[in-house]
């Protein structure tokens, strides 16, 4: 397993935080931050690159990109978890 970009359990807290409240009664919190982790590390080297970026202005652009894409990608598992049950 790779190491984690420092910025990366900041990103998925509050990313599982905003799906855990959307999605109360069908999803844990743990499913969703796991799930989170999970599309990090599909892509880990492709978002390393975009999280080490020199300009911070961009690199905070870079964050906000990357938190709404892991959003996405955890909302499309909360759906189908609802959808279970």
């Amino acid at each position: 397993m790779s190491e984690l970009h420092p910025s990366i359990p900041d990103i998925t807290a509050s990313v599982a935080n905003v799906i855990v409240r959307r999605f109360r009664g069908y999803v844990d919190k743990e499913d969703i931050i796991q799930e989170c982790y999970s599309w990090y590390l599909s892509r880990v080297a492709h978002l390393d690159s975009l999280l080490n970026e020199e300009n911070t202005v961009q690199r905070v652009i870079n964050e906000k990109r990357i938190a709404w894409q892991m959003k996405r990608s955890a909302e499309r598992y909360a759906r189908k978890e609802k959808v279970i049950s």
